[in-house]
């Protein structure tokens, strides 16, 4: 009995251990690397691009099959037809004019609708060829475009913690501003501004809940996913900036130019038309010049996202050092205070003005994100 008694605590100790590592592992952790991940498995978008290229793909086989079935239908018929030639009465009746047999007809129709099938055949061989060429790229474009949102929320994030840390810091100026206007030490109109300067930090930091609010929401519904889901976001997201810095552009827009998806579409069209009969030579020549024109755009539009890159590669150096020397001169004036030589206004007033400044270097910073990613994912071909 004893040992029944502890193999059941054990069977539960064992349940409860399974059913917590399962509550455990239905955490849905989001990083900017694993949103495609989670979109193919949850995002309704996907699904319908997903589901897009299968009609492309079902089309070609049922064309396939049909062309297989009428086959062995004329290959019937035919058969029918030779066993109707060779039958007794009609080597008998040789001078006689033959009925026609109802077969023939039959074949030529069935002939003539499978050449038709054969060139849907490689129309749609082709067709299926760009639906699989815009699959990759719809799917790219709409993983990129929640990694932008993503970002988005990480930026919003950040900026109301910044305000926060603004407003904890107005708070305490306007418990002092208080006690000295209580004491006659400050004027009502400086008392008053203290107190519509702490409500319109209150007033923004609402606005930056709203819209964390609000971009968590389109967040998880371009991922696919509810708020009722347990989600941990991963917020480290760093990039190289000295990897940028040496970026050789030459080289990406060769890899580029090879990866592009709008130029390989232009081509399998290209393939297209030279292997389809009845195409003139001004169809051949406008594809020949939409080709061209693909081209000349992805290379303009490539080089104006290198320039962009570069410009926020500057920008988030420059705005690094700063806040460098800001901080550091935060500590010196810190240090000051506890020597009497500054105030703790003046200590509150320059942090303050920091904080703006990190809310701006957070904005720029994401703004670089983006602008790598989206390099990035140009030169990747989409």
């Amino acid at each position: 009995m004893k040992k029944f008694i502890s193999a059941l605590i054990l069977f539960i100790v064992c349940l409860n251990f399974t059913n917590v590592q399962a509550a455990t592992n239905n955490v849905i952790e989001i990083s900017l690397d694993n949103i495609e991940e989670i979109m193919l498995e949850y995002s309704p978008e996907l699904k319908i691009i997903e589901n897009n290229l299968e009609k492309a793909r079902e089309e070609y086989k049922d064309t396939i099959d049909k062309i297989d079935d009428l086959e062995d239908e004329i290959k019937d018929l035919k058969n029918k037809i030779e066993i109707v030639k060779a039958a007794p009465e009609n080597k008998e009746n040789i001078n006689e004019t033959p009925k026609e047999d109802p077969n023939k007809k039959k074949l030529e129709a069935s002939q003539e609708e499978l050449e038709s099938l054969k060139d849907s055949k490689k129309a749609k061989k082709y067709d299926l060829r760009i639906a699989r060429t815009k699959y990759d790229k719809e799917v790219r474009q709409a993983v990129m475009k929640v990694q932008k949102q993503y970002i988005d929320y990480l930026d919003t994030v950040a900026k109301k913690e910044v305000k926060l840390s603004e407003l904890n810091t107005k708070n305490k100026q306007s418990e002092v501003s208080k006690k000295k206007y209580e004491m006659g030490f400050i004027s009502k109109k400086e008392y008053t501004t203290n107190t519509f300067d702490t409500t319109d930090l209150k007033n923004e930091l609402s606005q930056l809940n709203t819209k964390q609010e609000n971009d968590l929401k389109e967040l998880l519904l371009s991922l696919g996913l509810s708020n009722t889901e347990e989600l941990k976001f991963n917020t480290d997201i760093k990039i190289d900036l000295d990897k940028i810095s040496k970026i050789n552009f030459q080289d990406d827009l060769e890899e580029m130019l090879d990866n592009n998806v709008d130029m390989q579409i232009r081509k399998i069209e290209s393939d297209k038309l030279d292997d389809l009969d009845d195409i003139s030579d001004y169809e051949i020549d406008n594809n020949e010049i939409y080709f061209k024109q693909e081209k000349d755009k992805a290379k303009l539009e490539f080089e104006k996202q290198y320039n962009n890159l570069k410009v926020s590669c500057d920008l988030i150096k420059n705005a690094d050092e700063r806040l460098k020397r800001d901080q550091y001169d935060v500590v010196i004036m810190n240090s000051k205070y506890n020597y009497g030589f500054t105030s703790k206004k003046q200590i509150e007033e320059f942090e303050n003005e920091l904080n703006k400044k990190e809310s701006d270097f957070i904005s720029q910073k994401n703004n670089l994100y983006i602008n790598y990613l989206t390099y990035i994912q140009m030169k990747n071909g989409y």
